[in-house]
């Protein structure tokens, strides 16, 4: 469905003399992996001025996706699945909110470094329907470390200060990364053994 709705538009672009038909197929590509994340990103948004959670939106939105661009880890294999599973993981955190005050903030600390050591060892991890080349894995390890210390700093500096939210959605944001990473890297060893056993 988002296939064909990036298609539509770039089809409307040409016709209307913004690009050359042969940009059509260029212009779709790119369209397929923007329409679902401006689909995301807008449904976020409602969802965020409806239920008044702005600032937690807003802030697990950036620290999980700063880090998650350079970490790689699981993929979907459709943009509706991708997106899909994304807007069901930003539920959860948004509605697990609600009992943050039950937690204590060593709970937090224990999950933010635990998540942080896998990140840290790991990252950057290629999934099958996102591989990543020497090059990349170089520039994204950097990228990933300097993205993971940030958002350490982050959450040490909402624990001192008591920002409850920044604390949740920081510790919320590592642990997620961890979690696909090691998906990904679960999915990546039982693919191997599919293969080895199937030769």
């Amino acid at each position: 469905m988002l296939n064909s709705i990036a298609k539509k538009i770039a089809v409307t672009l040409a016709f209307n003399d913004i690009i050359k038909t042969d940009e059509i197929e260029a212009y779709s590509y790119g369209l397929e992996l923007l329409v679902p994340k401006v689909i995301l990103y807008v449904a976020i948004l409602i969802v965020s001025i409806i239920t008044n959670t702005f600032l937690i939106s807003f802030f697990f939105v950036i620290m999980l996706m700063s880090l998650r661009r350079y970490t790689g880890g699981f993929h979907c294999k459709t943009a509706e699945v991708c997106f899909l599973f994304s807007f069901l993981i930003y539920l959860m955190v948004l509605f697990g909110y609600n009992y943050a005050q039950y937690i204590p903030k060593s709970i937090y600390g224990l999950s933010s470094a635990i998540s942080a050591i896998i990140v840290f060892a790991f990252a950057p991890v290629e999934d099958i329907n996102r591989p990543i080349d020497n090059n990349e894995k170089i520039q994204f390890r950097k990228k990933a470390l300097i993205s993971l210390a940030l958002i350490i700093l982050i959450e040490i500096f909402a624990i001192l200060f008591r920002f409850d939210v920044l604390c949740y959605v920081s510790a919320c944001s590592l642990t997620v990364n961890a979690v696909l990473i090691l998906l990904a890297t679960g999915r990546c060893k039982y693919e191997k053994k599919i293969v080895k056993s199937s030769s």
